[in-house]
């Protein structure tokens, strides 16, 4: 904790300097790139695995088994269209919410998504995954939420999103194994995600 100009106490994250630009800003994000994404995840949950802290047991918007709240803000969505295919998700959320909440549960990342990943590479050199970054919306919960929350981000957009969704699954898969319970469940979190996103945002 470092005091401001102002006087005021902020917390300063120190972080080392890591090689790399975002995923967001990264082209070109090829197959490859995208199935090693999956064991660099799967390697970072493991390491997770034994970490426990009191902090990490929380409910906020973006701890995806708490997704449902949205249900209380879909009227936020004027357009018809958009607010039925939102409330269609949110519907198959809720039918294997009780899937989800009898996994164990975990520290995850929590928030994988296309600014939190780096890709290092040049014309010279394959590109590939160099860190991933910001912890600060860690959690404990399913660790197949951390899957399915990287590829919300990772499909969206892509020209082949299935392909795409197989390839992490593939790599995650990898390094960090996970039952067929789980792997049932991975598609309607990765929609839930983007659901959340969406109110999230119409509402701000």
């Amino acid at each position: 904790i470092v005091m401001d100009e102002k006087g005021f106490d902020r917390i300063v994250w120190v972080i080392g300097i890591l090689d790399g630009s975002t995923w967001a800003d990264f082209r070109p994000i090829t197959g490859g790139l995208v199935q090693e994404l999956g064991p660099v995840m799967g390697a970072v949950d493991r390491a997770l695995t034994d970490f426990v802290h009191p902090g990490l047991v929380r409910e906020f918007k973006w701890h995806l088994p708490s997704g449902g709240w949205i249900a209380d803000h879909l009227d936020a969505i004027l357009d018809a269209g958009r607010h039925k295919i939102i409330k269609q998700i949110l519907d198959e959320f809720s039918a294997v919410k009780p899937d989800l909440e009898s996994l164990p549960v975990q520290a995850i990342h929590n928030d994988i998504n296309d600014y939190n990943i780096l890709v290092a590479g040049s014309l010279e050199e394959s590109p590939g995954i160099s860190g991933i970054i910001d912890l600060g919306d860690m959690c404990k919960a399913p660790v197949v939420c951390d899957l399915a929350i990287a590829a919300a981000y990772v499909v969206l957009d892509h020209p082949e999103p299935e392909q795409a969704l197989e390839n992490l699954v593939i790599g995650f898969h990898s390094r960090y194994p996970l039952s067929a319970a789980e792997l049932d469940i991975v598609c309607r979190l990765l929609l839930q995600q983007l659901d959340v996103s969406v109110v999230n945002s119409t509402l701000m």
